[in-house]
């Protein structure tokens, strides 16, 4: 019973997998890059300085949106990670965790021990999305929906991180499991199948 709500406190949190971390790597690149390039031009420093940051804004609005999912299935729990990148660079996120209740399929034996576990599960699962969708109400950039549908517990994120505040969603939700940049898409996808998600499209 201890595994399964490790593994729901872990499943749940793959939500925030990607939005929990800090800004800081991000901006210390932008700011050395800044800072070196001042260093190598005297005279034309600002011009020096803001050209290769309108191209490279440029270069990453021209270039197409792609789509790519990665699905993990552990035991009654789905979760379901959507990423929209440009580049190598993520720009939005959305997270679906499906986590069935149902014991048709279990064996008449242990159902009654599986209904018991299901029900501390579930129990830990309201008071945790709860807990949560009240901290993170009015947090711009990220939005969060929990529903049921029958057996299922349905919880959706969404993290847009051309305008979320990771600093303000890390410190709603400590707990959270955190990627070094979470919008570097070949670390991401590195990471996610270490984790043991398969990409599905």
């Amino acid at each position: 019973m201890n595994t399964k709500i490790k593994q729901l406190t872990l499943l749940a949190t793959a939500g925030f997998l990607l939005a929990a971390c800090g800004q800081g790597k991000k901006e210390e690149s932008t700011q050395a890059t800044t800072q070196a390039q001042t260093k190598q031009a005297t005279t034309q420093a600002q011009a020096t300085t803001t050209a290769p940051t309108q191209t490279t804004k440029a270069a990453q609005s021209d270039a197409n949106e792609v789509k790519t999912v990665y699905q993990l299935v552990n035991t009654n729990v789905t979760t379901k990670l959507t990423l929209y990148s440009k580049g190598n660079i993520i720009e939005r996120t959305i997270t679906e965790v499906i986590t069935d209740f149902s014991v048709d399929n279990v064996p008449e034996a242990s159902r009654e021990a599986v209904k018991q576990s299901y029900e501390i599960q579930k129990s830990v699962l309201e008071q945790t999305y709860g807990d949560l969708k009240n901290k993170i109400t009015e947090l711009k950039g990220f939005k969060f929906d929990s529903k049921k549908e029958g057996d299922k517990y349905i919880q959706t994120y969404e993290t847009d991180y051309t305008i979320v505040d990771r600093e303000k969603l890390k410190s709603a939700y400590p707990p959270v499991v955190s990627f070094d940049d979470p919008t570097n898409l070949a670390k991401v996808k590195e990471n996610l199948v270490q984790m043991g998600f398969k990409e599905v499209q």
